[in-house]
């Protein structure tokens, strides 16, 4: 058996989460069942992930970005304009995370509490980084920031609209996306948010 702290174990063990966080939330209690499951002791729950439950967290957000770049290496994107790449990466990613919208609100709930908000802005950056390097991103300097600030905003207004979304293959949420995206994306925004966030670096160096 593979070492409790190897990935292909985390992976395993991760995957067992998602069967309990649904109705024991990201607790011990869910950890316990997981490790078990995953083939180990019972007390085991105390060495995988160091026993933290913001480390089971973290890598729960690394194995769906992990699940989203693979999935996007049989994808053609080339063609496409950068708001249509982005687009299609969520929404792939999306697709992926159907089977575990309750996972998904259950962690929302987990990353609202004040010791926990730091990780969810690390974890988040993370996504849009990925999002923005899947689709060809080249920005360099400010506006490398302000893409993914500006994305971020949207990614988490979506996934939001989307735990509420109903219609069919999650249509509203795409025209929820596309409509966020066609604001958030245009040149003079980027530029003029890269030029807010210039000033307000400034502002501060002077005080």
């Amino acid at each position: 058996m593979h070492s409790i702290h190897s990935n292909a174990v985390k992976d395993a063990i991760i995957e067992k989460m998602m069967l309990h966080v649904p109705t024991l939330g990201w607790t011990m209690s869910a950890l316990s069942k997981a490790v078990v499951e995953a083939g180990f002791n019972q007390g085991d729950e105390n060495r995988a992930f160091e026993g933290n439950m913001e480390k089971v967290v973290e890598y729960y957000f690394q194995w769906v970005d992990q699940q989203m770049l693979r999935k996007m290496e049989t994808f053609d994107l080339t063609s496409m304009r950068t708001r249509d790449k982005i687009a299609t990466i969520i929404m792939v990613r999306l697709a992926l995370m159907a089977p575990y919208k309750a996972v998904v609100e259950r962690t929302f709930t987990f990353l609202a509490k004040p010791p926990h908000m730091p990780l969810g802005a690390k974890c988040l950056y993370k996504t849009v980084n990925h999002i923005w390097y899947i689709a060809g991103d080249k920005a360099t300097d400010f506006n490398f920031y302000t893409k993914r600030a500006l994305l971020a905003g949207v990614y988490l207004s979506t996934v939001k609209f989307w735990l509420k979304d109903v219609s069919s293959d999650a249509l509203q949420t795409r025209a929820h996306l596309e409509n966020r995206l066609s604001k958030a994306l245009k040149v003079g925004q980027i530029k003029s948010f890269a030029k807010e966030l210039c000033e307000k670096g400034l502002s501060y160096l002077k005080k």
